[in-house]
């Protein structure tokens, strides 16, 4: 594993001046040597011990955001909420946020190590972008991590989430209560969000004594494209569902779609469920029943939770998990005899 003297070597500067630009002291390093270094930093894969750093005290007052998928935090609804509350969040408690931006095509952990570079205290990553190895990389460092949504490091790493199997829980519950019998579900990609929706789901079915059928489960990506296409195909089957729960809204978006395109009228032919209540929910025609997550709560929590972590107050494998809520609007109706 590379050292800081290793950095120094390959810039031709010293190691005190590669410290300094770790520990982002203004003024000591010219701007150009700075960007040396920490290109340096990136292609050798240099990882400061983030928890010595902390034993011996030094904050820099800054947290940092890690997402790889970009472009997604400023059209997607659902990371659009949480981003907007951590920073607000961490602004209230005088802290500085660093985003951390990367790109699905991206594999290599070397790709994505900006946040191990010394310049904050502490990471908050969004798990759809951050896969295990990552993670790993990230923990082995002692860098204080509170993951946000889904819960595949919660042994390691702190973590904020929603009750997935609760959700989906309420929302099958829903579409049985309303006679419903022929109910599908949408998932999104093989995350542990979506095997505890799953879960929940199946436990729906299991309470009201209807079988579960594999055939009934439309698998598809966490995208409207996507599950417009799919919609499109499981809606033309001949035993075509009469209510379907989406592992998102967007996903409930696309199947929405599917079915206006295909003259099937919603709700009085398909029932449909989402999940989020991302604020486009409550303006599809018609208006989305969906479960809520309490998005805004969950990003003023991972960043209480961050600082819990770093000054000691919290243990770094903290879990917490917020109840969800089922938002009923105009996309149910009971099931057509």
């Amino acid at each position: 594993m590379p050292t800081i003297k290793d950095v120094a070597r390959e810039c031709g500067v010293s190691a005190n001046t590669v410290s300094c630009v770790l520990n982002n002291k203004p003024g000591e390093v010219s701007a150009r040597t700075r960007e040396r270094i920490l290109d340096a930093i990136r292609r050798l894969g240099y990882r400061p011990n983030a928890a010595a750093r902390h034993m011996v005290g030094k904050r820099t007052n800054t947290i940092g955001i890690a997402d790889r998928y970009t472009d997604s935090a400023y059209i997607n609804p659902y990371k659009t909420q949480i981003l907007e509350s951590l920073v607000q969040t961490a602004r209230r408690n005088r802290l500085d946020v660093l985003y951390y931006s990367g790109h699905p095509s991206e594999e290599q952990v070397s790709n994505f190590p900006a946040y191990l570079d010394g310049r904050c205290d502490g990471l908050i990553c969004y798990t759809g972008g951050i896969d295990q190895e990552e993670a790993n990389a990230i923990l082995q460092t002692g860098l204080p991590v509170v993951f946000v949504g889904e819960t595949p490091f919660a042994q390691d790493g702190a973590v904020i989430d929603v009750d997935n199997e609760a959700g989906a829980y309420l929302a099958v519950t829903h579409l049985t209560e309303l006679g419903h019998t022929r109910i599908a579900m949408m998932p999104g990609n093989g995350t542990s969000g979506n095997v505890e929706r799953i879960a929940g789901y199946r436990r729906a079915l299991a309470e009201r004594n209807i079988a579960f059928d594999s055939a009934y489960l439309y698998s598809t990506y966490a995208w409207e494209d996507v599950a417009y296409e799919q919609g499109l195909h499981a809606l033309a089957l001949p035993e075509r569902p009469t209510a379907v729960f989406c592992y998102n809204d967007p996903i409930a978006f696309g199947l929405l779609r599917a079915a206006r395109e295909l003259g099937i009228r919603v709700p009085e032919q398909l029932s449909i469920v989402g999940f989020d209540d991302i604020p486009p929910a409550a303006m599809t025609t018609p208006p989305l029943t969906t479960v809520r997550q309490p998005l805004s709560l969950i990003g003023q929590r991972a960043v209480e939770i961050l600082i819990g972590v770093i000054e000691g107050n919290l243990p770094r494998n903290h879990r917490e998990i917020t109840p969800p809520d089922l938002i009923l609007r105009s996309s149910t109706a009971v099931a057509s005899r």
